[in-house]
């Protein structure tokens, strides 16, 4: 009995002290899933949600609006983002109302990181609702021509008690792209959190709530000033970064009027960069000049193996992804 009792003992204190490796053990797992997913939903996430992504900023316009919805677009593509009820900046994980609150604030706007109180976000967009099509069970959504992109679309769900309905799920809206009203948000089966929907026919047609509106109006046109924030970098990232990280030009960060985008090279604004190879909580970090904004598509050499500046205005690695950052695939 003694030595029973010595032995389990004896394997207790090495569970126990064994405790920080398996904590690590554990960690590094969770980052190898996050990584195989990511690399499992990539091809089919370049085919849709990139390819659609690609369609809304060759058709930017410098207006607010459409700045804040390639910043959302900029944390698809760059934010690394797992989906979680904790704030991104600390530890790399977001959820829906998270999401958006973060893109918004970038552009200065304080609002709500709760989805059950985004009926009182902004003010009502009216005659936007979701019906059920004659004759079907799916569903499609009214009243696109009245929303905007940087509108929030807010969606229902059940009460835990089934005593009625809340919001509980909400999303970007981005435009109307190909034809089909386009949403941003965080979705499963894709690389990260974060991906792109323009299919109401099921869920979101059925849980439809409303649209919110924060911005102005003078939001949707090219002729008001804005600014933003620099995207934020979190402390620690669930997926590490899997390409590198390339902060957005300087036609994303700000509109100071019609002639403040052309100046010589040296009073452009710059770039960041935080290498694929590096954690978060340490970075190594290069900025980048970016040369005058040019008619061309392309301003420098693709076989040098280093940036290009495409006409959506983002840098692009072609050492670290050659088939997929190129000047002819934006």
């Amino acid at each position: 009995m003694i030595r029973k009792v010595f032995a389990l003992c004896i394997c207790l204190m090495v569970l126990l002290g064994s405790g920080i490796m398996d904590s690590s053990t554990a960690s590094a797992a969770s980052s190898s899933t996050y990584i195989q997913r990511y690399k499992t939903n990539y091809p089919e996430y370049l085919i849709k949600d990139k390819a659609i992504a690609d369609a809304f900023l060759a058709n930017y316009n410098n207006s607010e609006s459409q700045a804040l919805a390639a910043r959302a677009i900029w944390y698809m593509e760059n934010g690394y983002m797992i989906y979680g009820h904790y704030k991104y900046w600390d530890t790399g994980f977001i959820d829906c109302s998270n999401f958006v609150s973060l893109v918004y604030k970038d552009f200065g706007y304080k609002i709500t990181s709760a989805s059950k109180n985004y009926n009182q976000v902004g003010k009502k967009v009216s005659g936007v609702y979701s019906r059920k099509i004659k004759g079907s069970s799916k569903y499609e959504l009214v009243g696109i021509d009245n929303l905007r992109p940087g509108d929030i679309l807010t969606f229902w769900k059940e009460d835990s008690d089934g005593s009625g309905t809340h919001i509980g799920h909400v999303a970007l809206y981005i435009g109307k792209i190909n034809g089909k009203p386009t949403i941003i948000q965080t979705v499963s089966g894709r690389p990260t959190a974060i991906g792109i929907t323009n299919d109401f026919r099921y869920w979101y047609g059925e849980h439809f709530a409303g649209a919110r509106r924060v911005l102005d109006d003078a939001s949707q046109y090219p002729g008001k000033v804005w600014k933003a924030s620099k995207p934020v970098i979190p402390a620690k990232y669930q997926l590490p970064p899997q390409k590198t990280v390339v902060m957005p030009a300087s036609k994303f960060m700000a509109y100071q009027g019609k002639n403040s985008t052309v100046a010589a090279v040296d009073n452009q604004p710059t770039s960041t960069k935080i290498n694929d190879n590096t954690s978060a909580a340490n970075p190594v970090i290069e900025e980048i000049v970016e040369p005058v904004k040019s008619e061309s598509k392309e301003t420098s050499d693709n076989n040098t193996g280093h940036f290009i500046f495409t006409s959506t205005g983002y840098y692009h690695s072609t050492t670290i992804f050659p088939s997929y950052y190129t000047a002819s695939s934006v």
